[in-house]
C-alpha cells in the first residue's frame, strides 16, 4: 500500500479568522453604542440636576425675601415692638429699683417723692389717682415715708381743715436728689458702652415714649 499523507484543510483558517475579527469588531460597536447611551444618559442626569439646583437657589433666594419682609414688617409693628421692648423695660425698671432701695426707699416710695416734689401741696386722691394706686395703699407708703422724716402732711386750704395736702422735708428733697443722681449714673455708665449709631438711636426714641406716658396721663 502505498502512504499517504496527511491532508491539512489550512485554506480555511483565514477565512474563519476574518469571520471571528467581523464578530469582535461587532461587538465592539455594539459596546461602544452602549456607552454613547449611557454617556448620554448621564448627561440629561446632570442636566436634570442642574435644573433642580436652579430651582433650589430660586426657592432659597425666595425664602431669603420673605423672611427679610418678615423681620421689616416685624421691626415696624406695634405687637412686635411690644414683645421686644416689654421685657427690656421690665429689666431696665429692676436694675434702677436697686439704686433706691440703697438709700433705705422701695422703688415705688421713691415714685412718690417725685411726684409729690412735682406737685407740693398734692391730695392723697389726687396722688392715689395719678400713681394709680388705692388709698389705703397710698397711705401706708405715706405713713412710713413721714415716719422716716421724708415728708410732711400740711393744711394749706384754710377753708378746707379736711383737706390735706403732701410736701417733700429738706431731708426727702436730698433723698430723692441722691436717688435721681445714682440712677442718672447707672445709665450713663451703660450708655456709654454704645455705639454712637446706638445712642443716637436711644436718643431719638425718647420723645415718642415721652408721647406714649403722656397718652396715657390724659387717658386716666
Amino acid at each position: 500500500m502505498t502512504e499517504q499523507s496527511p491532508t491539512h484543510h489550512f485554506s480555511s483558517t483565514p477565512t474563519a479568522i476574518r469571520g471571528a475579527t467581523d464578530v469582535v469588531g461587532g461587538a465592539t460597536d455594539v459596546v461602544g453604542g452602549a456607552t454613547d447611551v449611557v454617556e448620554g444618559a448621564t448627561d440629561v442626569v446632570e442636566g436634570a440636576t442642574d435644573v433642580v439646583g436652579g430651582a433650589t437657589d430660586v426657592v432659597e433666594g425666595a425664602t431669603d425675601v420673605v423672611e427679610g419682609a418678615t423681620d421689616v414688617v416685624g421691626a415696624t409693628d406695634a405687637l412686635g415692638v411690644a414683645n421686644r421692648l416689654r421685657p427690656v423695660l421690665l429689666r431696665l425698671n429692676r436694675s434702677l429699683r436697686g439704686e433706691a432701695h440703697e438709700q433705705g426707699v422701695t422703688s415705688t416710695q421713691a415714685s412718690l417723692l417725685a411726684a409729690i416734689n412735682h406737685s407740693p401741696g398734692i391730695g392723697l386722691g389726687d396722688l392715689a389717682a395719678r400713681e394709680r394706686m388705692c388709698a389705703p395703699t397710698l397711705v401706708s407708703h405715706i405713713d412710713k415715708l413721714e415716719s422716716a422724716g421724708l415728708v410732711e402732711r400740711t393744711r394749706s386750704d384754710p377753708s378746707d381743715r379736711r383737706r390735706v395736702g403732701l410736701c417733700l422735708t429738706p431731708k426727702g428733697v436730698r433723698l430723692l436728689k441722691t436717688v435721681c443722681e445714682r440712677r442718672t449714673a447707672w445709665l450713663a455708665t451703660r450708655l456709654a458702652t454704645l455705639s454712637p449709631e446706638a445712642l443716637a438711636s436711644i436718643a431719638a426714641a425718647i420723645e415718642p415714649m415721652q408721647q406714649l406716658m403722656q397718652h396715657e396721663e390724659r387717658q386716666a
